[in-house]
Parts: C-alpha cells; structure tokens; sequence
C-alpha cells in the first residue's frame, strides 16, 4: 500500500509502495467496522483528490433506503448490463467474499485488480484509530471508484452503507437518478431515533435538479418530498407515480410475472426472479428508475426483460433444496425479519416443520425480531454471529417467548446440524439475522451440495 508523503508548495502528494498481499489487504478492508465508523465526507474527499477524483469519471444510480437497496442496485445492474452497458456495481457488505462489492457486469474484480488498487492508495489506513485516517469502508469505496474510472465504465450503480448524508458514496457528483427504498428503524444511534429523522439523513444523497424516486410512506415521505422540493428534484413515489401488480402472461415455471406502471405507462408482465412480495415493490423501483435515465443508458422494455430474467442476489430468501431444505436470508431488523416472516408464512404448507438458526447483533432491535420469528416457526437455534458486536447466544435464546424451542450453540455449523436433525428430511431449516451469517452458512452448504455437516 502507499503511504501518504507529506508535499509543500501545492505538490501533488507521492506514495512510498509497499508489499501487500491479497491477505494483507482483506485483513485492512475486513478490520471490525464496529470501531471504525465515522460518518463525513472529509476523509473520502481527500483521499479522492489525491487518487485524481476517479468518482467524478461516471455517472451513477445512487441507492439508499434501509432495506432493499441492494436488490434493488442488483435489479438494475442486470437490466443495464443487458442493454450492453460496461455496468459497475458497488454494495455492502459482502456474504462470502470481500469482491463482491465491487462488480463489472456482474462479475466481481479479481484479486490482482484489488491488490493493484490498494496498493496506489495515498493515504495510510494501517495504525491507531485517527480523525484523519480513512475506515475501511471509506478504503473500499475509493478502491470501488478508482476501478470504476480505470475501466471506463458506462454508468455505475452506487448502494449507500448507511444513512446518506455522511455516506462516504455521497461524494459522486455526475448523479442521474437518485433511489430511496424504504425508511425504518436501524442504525439508530448514527441516523436518529425517529423516521424522520432516519428519512433526513437518507435524503442526504437527492441532488440538484436528479430525479428522486422512494418506496417511502407517511413522514417519511414528507421529509423525502421536501428535500427533493428543495433541490428542485421531481419525486416519484410508490402507490403514487409507481404501481404494480401480478402479471397475467406465462411464466412457463419460471419466475413471478409483474406488470409495473409509471405515470401513464404500464410495462406489462416482466419477470421477478427474486423471491418474496417485498421484491414486487423494488423490481417496480428499478424499473421505473429505468425509465427515468438519459436515452444513451435507457433500456427497452424487451432488454428490461431480458435483464430481469438473469436478476440475481444471493443470501436473500435464497432456498438449497435438500433433505432438509435451508433458507438463507440477511434479515437483520425488524422490517427485514418480517418480509422474511411472511415468506415463511407461505411455506407452512410445503414443509412440515420450520426451524431457525438465528443470529443477530447487538445494535439491532433483537426483541422485536425475535418474538416475530417465533410466530412462523417452531423451534430456533441461536449462535453468536462473527463479530465483536454481537448478542450472545444464550442472551438471544432467553429471549425467545416460548420454553423448550431455544437452544444456545457454540458455532454455526453446530446450529445448523442441530437444526437440521430437528427439522426432519421433509423440513426447512431457516437461516437469518445478519447478511454475514447467512453468507457464512452458504459457504458451509458449499453452493447447494451438501457438506459433511448435513444429512
């Protein structure tokens, strides 16, 4: 990596090149996150000046929202990249991978890239905790931006990590649509503790004269329709401007088909692929985000189509079918935990008993989700995520209203075999409470095989 060297007389500064493994720079991306937030754009602003401001090489879709943002950003990377756009993506965080959040086309950047990328950063991110040292998060949106400019892409599609307003994403300048998903509890110790308040700091990311489109209600939605009022942002809302409802066309067994409006035009029978009522509501996002970008990136209806039907995002009410079956999902609050409850809700039906492995941190409104999750399943078994913000599992397992269906585990595989004895060979064991649970357990399920963890 290099290191910062301090310049006089306006010289640009210059970076002493050090070793770096591919190791070496996840153990610097990967450092806890918990200790290193720090929300303001001071940092990442600099570090981008001294990088040549690669975030100012491309035009962007901007994503913030507490849930959904990221399939939604997946929905419309697909869409683009099948108009034949050269389509970055950055999201956070990852399941299994670090380069995951950072994608071309769909695929995410290769190790040499990373390292070669890291690398060339001017700025010291190894050392004690300092104001003026870039988080890790900061680190792997300017790697993201940077590889953005190298390969001269298109168009990027940009998730926030948290909020909006002191995002370091919220430096992209050349903005075209601006999308707000949701707004509910999460984060509250950075964002507030009141929806409005959330909707504020989300609202953050709306640019002058950008189109703004949200999934946002009640005052949420006024805080949102003010801000974008105030920079002179047209505001398109759903159950206002956008609608959808279910397709009447043949799916021929593949995906659910939607018909989305916007405005006055009805896109008719466009494939979801991914799962769950709530994805209706963000494919209607993504497609009318669509609509609303300059003619150069706009896909058709038949590209939109086409786009949809390759749409993927893992770790999302994602199902391994097996004997028994797991369903991994990254719900981790309140909201989330219940889109993931009501999709169970549909499978009491299919399988005879559903279990869960759960595992949540401790700055996540654990009772709520867990006294939902009781309602659709019967039985949980509760492991201390891999972070240093984590509930443990026996605070998590008293938690749980009902004696004898809670148990403590020492680790995930543990959990997951104990749950899966529990849920029979006809069951579905339900993974869920953090996206880096469920990406560690889809690691253990090896990519659907069975391991030799499972019956």
């Amino acid at each position: 990596m290099g290191i910062l060297k301090p310049t006089t007389n306006n010289q640009q500064p210059t970076t002493v090149p050090c070793g770096s493994s591919y190791e070496h720079v996840l153990s610097v991306l990967n450092e806890s996150h918990n200790r290193r937030i720090k929300p303001g754009l001071l940092r990442i602003t600099s570090l981008l000046s001294a990088m040549g401001n690669p975030h100012r090489d491309f035009p962007a879709i901007h994503i913030a929202g507490t849930n959904g943002k990221g399939s939604v950003a997946a929905v419309l990377s697909a869409m683009l990249t099948s108009g034949g756009l050269k389509t970055g993506l950055y999201t956070s965080p990852h399941l299994q991978d670090y380069r995951e959040r950072m994608r071309l086309n769909g695929n995410p950047i290769t190790r040499r890239e990373l390292v070669g990328i890291f690398k060339s950063l001017p700025a010291q991110a190894e050392g004690e905790i300092s104001d003026n040292i870039p988080t890790p998060y900061e680190l792997g949106t300017a790697l993201a931006f940077t590889w953005f400019s190298r390969l001269g892409v298109d168009i990027a599609v940009v998730e926030t990590g948290m909020g909006g307003r002191w995002d370091a994403t919220n430096v992209l300048e050349n903005v075209v649509v601006s999308i707000i998903t949701n707004i509910s509890y999460d984060h509250c110790d950075y964002l507030g503790n009141d929806l409005a308040s959330i909707a504020s700091e989300k609202a953050g990311i709306i640019k002058n004269g950008t189109p703004v489109l949200t999934g946002a209600s009640g005052p949420a939605y006024e805080v949102i329709s003010s801000a974008a009022a105030a920079a002179g942002s047209p505001i398109y809302a759903c159950g206002r401007e956008i609608t959808w409802e279910h397709g009447s066309g043949d799916t021929a067994g593949a995906a659910q088909l939607t018909d989305v409006g916007f405005e006055d035009r009805l896109i008719k029978n466009l494939p979801q692929r991914l799962p769950g009522c709530h994805q209706e509501m963000n494919l209607a996002l993504a497609v009318s985000a669509a609509c609303l970008l300059p003619d150069r990136f706009r896909p058709d209806e038949e590209t939109m189509r086409k786009g949809l039907s390759s749409a993927d995002w893992p770790g999302r009410l994602e199902l391994f079918p097996g004997t028994p079956s797991f369903l991994l999902d990254g719900a981790h609050n309140p909201d989330g935990m219940e889109a993931l409850c009501t999709y169970l809700d549909t499978l009491s039906n299919r399988y005879p008993r559903l279990v869960a492995v759960t595992g949540i941190l401790a700055d996540k409104d654990a009772t709520t989700m867990i006294g939902r999750l009781s309602q659709s399943v019967s039985a949980s078994y509760f492991i201390s995520p891999a972070s240093d913000r984590s509930l443990t599992a026996s605070d998590m397992a008293d938690m749980w209203p009902r004696s004898g269906e809670a148990e403590a585990c020492k680790d995930l595989p543990e959990a997951m075999r104990l749950a899966a004895a529990d849920a029979g060979k006809d069951g579905l064991v339900c993974v869920a409470g953090s996206l880096y649970l469920a990406g560690e357990a889809r690691t253990l399920l090896g990519g659907g095989e069975r391991c030799r963890y499972y019956p």
